[in-house]
């Protein structure tokens, strides 16, 4: 469903899931056009681990439903519990896609040395 810069369609496999191949998967925020709660503008999608998030460019915070979260940390099950039982709030800030309050809550990651 991509194009390319000449408007020409591609004719590539649809990463699963999803509407585009890798190298188009960013033209998925063109369609859907989600706004950054915190007003900033739109929001960019990016293809992540098999499987694409959105996120805004200007205050860098990343939209990740339950779901997509679960995936991520499915080695540690344990703290995808904690994060969403205990750690997490409900904020004022909308949810771009459904419009429902959303819930905030930090994840630290420490990049290993080297990496």
């Amino acid at each position: 469903m991509g194009k390319y810069a000449s408007g020409k369609d591609c004719s590539r496999r649809a990463v699963a899931g999803e509407l585009f191949c890798r190298q188009h998967i960013s033209q998925k925020g063109d369609i859907e056009k989600l706004q950054c709660p915190r007003g900033c503008g739109l929001l960019t999608y990016r293809l992540w681990n098999q499987s694409g998030y959105y996120y805004c460019t200007k205050c860098r915070g990343a939209m990740l439903d339950a779901k997509r979260l679960e995936a991520k940390l499915a080695s540690d099950s344990s703290i995808f519990n904690r994060l969403l039982e205990s750690e997490g709030e409900e904020c004022s800030l909308k949810c771009p896609s459904c419009e429902g309050l959303m819930y905030e809550f930090k994840i630290v990651y420490v990049v290993p040395e080297g990496g």
